[in-house]
């Protein structure tokens, strides 16, 4: 049971000592300053968003593909 164990450890140690070029690069060429984003409270963001209102023409596309999806389950059960 061990011995499985280290056939997964081993790689994963020697993979996380992998170099990936593309980050590297990608930081050198920011000047490795990141943008720090502001912290905002969780409060005002659960402020902002309104309940959504459904429409008629929402309300007919969900009836129509709750009835395609009766249909498929009819054929589905029909088949079987």
């Amino acid at each position: 049971m061990r011995q499985l164990y280290l056939i997964f450890l081993v790689p994963l140690l020697l993979w996380g000592c992998a170099q990936f070029p593309e980050v590297d690069q990608a930081e050198r060429q920011s000047g490795g300053a990141g943008v720090a984003l502001p912290l905002v409270p969780l409060e005002g963001l659960l402020d902002l968003a309104e309940p959504g209102r459904a429409t008629g023409a929402s309300r007919d596309s969900l009836e129509a593909r709750a009835d395609g999806l009766r249909a498929r389950a009819r054929a589905l059960r029909g088949s079987g």
